[in-house]
């Protein structure tokens, strides 16, 4: 029988299934998520495109009140990302990654031109 691996936690975590916002760079447009679990420490939680998020940015809890912690990502495993609060201080929030032609959308196609 395999064995379980150790669970080095520091921080109970608290199952639950909530929203959240992932924001990062330049963009005044947060990313949706799911928080699955959460602890004092940290969280687990989904996103679409999660492999392009970058490893520091900062997670708004409530849209409302602005709550929001700043994260380091410490795991990925598609589809869920294991993240630590971290201080302010500590978060260096990547700017997300531009195309580098203007004139061309993420898939190949040519944008419409304005």
């Amino acid at each position: 029988m395999p064995r379980q691996p150790l669970d080095v936690r520091h921080h109970d975590r608290k199952k639950t299934r909530v929203p959240a916002w992932i924001s990062y760079g330049e963009s005044t447009t947060p990313i949706p998520c799911v928080l699955w679990d959460v602890s004092e420490g940290g969280a687990r939680i989904t996103a679409a495109h999660s492999n392009i998020l970058p490893d520091a940015f900062v997670l708004i809890l409530n849209r409302a009140t602005k709550a929001h912690r700043f994260c380091q990502v410490v795991w990925r495993r598609q589809p869920h990302l294991g993240i630590k609060f971290v201080d302010p201080t500590e978060a260096r929030v990547v700017p997300r990654p531009r195309l580098a032609d203007p004139n061309r959308s993420g898939y190949g196609i040519l944008a419409p031109r304005s």
